[in-house]
């Protein structure tokens, strides 16, 4: 594989980190990156929790849901997920 075509198939890590700041709760930047398994867990977690906070219980779930992002969302801005679930590299832009 020539550098031409990793560029080609990197992913948008600027995209990444937005759909993780803005909807990240719902889990859409890890299936953004293929990471389905994630993903879908953030979006039950939060899908659950928000009706049950109104009875407590789903607070500590959505605090969680809410760290969790945080700590994803600062690795991917630091470059520390450099790569998605298919193995493609995570690009700032450009070429």
């Amino acid at each position: 594989m020539n550098s031409e075509q990793s560029t080609t198939n990197a992913k948008s890590r600027l995209a990444a980190v937005l759909l993780a700041f803005f909807l990240g709760s719902l889990g859409i930047h890890n299936f953004f990156l293929g990471f389905w398994g994630r993903g879908l867990t953030q979006l039950i977690c939060t899908i659950v929790g928000i009706p049950l906070s109104f009875i407590i219980i789903g607070i500590p779930l959505l605090s969680a849901v809410g760290l969790w992002v945080f700590i994803e969302f600062i690795l991917l801005i630091a470059s520390v997920i450099k790569v998605d679930a298919s193995g493609r590299p995570l690009t700032w832009g450009g070429s």
